[in-house]
């Protein structure tokens, strides 16, 4: 249909409350509740309303976008140049923003990207961005040029490295090198961690320490070790590496064994079902099912 529909919706306000339709960006449409909390209105076809008490209100400015992105990995090389950096805004802003914007603490030279100032940037040369995570910041009160004030601090944050690690990749578990050293030293990579803790699977963790790029640890011929990285307020990242006796590389896994148990071995008390690594942190075994 291409016409208009009278409806009636129970609402829980009383009779006289004064009700708005808030999906409205301007010019909102606003009803009086009726008797038993009914409120009255004409709808277009596929037409919605949203409707509250007090109508529409005003919210404060907001960050919407940043460049680099949050939590997002920059790979510097040596040929780099310099880094563009953004922060944009859901409406124009004073121009006063640009100097409440920051860079790992510092303020920056942010400036306008336009006369309404809805984004405000600025070049980093390469050569300043150390490897590890860069944080950016707005303070709290950054002014909207309709007036309104963010009432609360903005903050993201980037990783830069110069080659591969661990922290910008928490789906990848099997780290081949990390035990160096005849078994005897642990060789870290994972630019942006600030902590790490280490475990020879099947044995307790050790206790969280400061990271660094080479640690001393004593692992076991066979024995998987598990390190686990504390980066930017997330302790997500976890790798694992394998030395045998013989020196050459083995599986990595969580567990120092595992087992399967079903109807089929009576849960265990039949056969213990072992199973086998048969990849890193991947275990596998064969059986026979004949009926289901």
């Amino acid at each position: 249909s291409s016409h208009s529909k009278n409806v009636s919706v129970a609402t829980p306000w009383a009779q006289g409350v004064q009700v708005f339709d808030i999906l409205a960006e301007r010019g909102a449409a606003s009803f009086q509740v009726g008797p038993e909390g009914i409120v009255q209105a004409s709808l277009p076809p596929f037409g919605v309303l949203v409707l509250a008490p007090g109508g529409v209100k005003d919210i404060p400015p907001s960050v919407v976008a940043v460049t680099p992105g949050h939590a997002s990995t920059i790979t510097l090389h040596v040929d780099s140049d310099k880094v563009n950096v953004t922060i944009s805004f859901d409406r124009p802003m004073v121009t006063s923003v640009a100097g409440m914007a920051h860079l790992d603490g510092q303020s920056s030279a942010f400036r306008c990207s336009s006369i309404e100032c809805q984004e405000i940037s600025m070049s980093v040369a390469a050569a300043d961005l150390a490897e590890g995570f860069h944080v950016l910041e707005v303070d709290e009160g950054a002014e909207a040029r309709d007036g309104q004030l963010s009432f609360s601090a903005f903050r993201s944050s980037f990783l830069v490295v110069f080659g591969p690690t661990v922290i910008a990749d928490p789906t990848t578990h099997a780290h081949p090198g990390l035990i160096c050293e005849g078994l005897t030293k642990l060789c870290h990579s994972a630019t942006g961690a600030d902590a790490f803790r280490v475990q020879n699977v099947g044995e307790p963790w050790s206790e969280w320490q400061s990271y660094q790029a080479t640690s001393s640890w004593t692992a076991s011929p066979g024995t998987a070790v598990l390190v686990q990285y504390h980066a930017e307020g997330s302790s997500a990242y976890i790798v694992g590496d394998c030395v045998g006796a013989d020196g050459e590389a083995c599986f990595a896994s969580w567990h120092p064994t595992m087992f399967m148990r079903g109807d089929w071995n009576n849960w265990g008390r039949d056969t213990k079902g072992e199973m086998s690594l048969v990849d890193d942190f991947t275990w596998g075994a064969q059986i026979t099912v004949n009926g289901f």
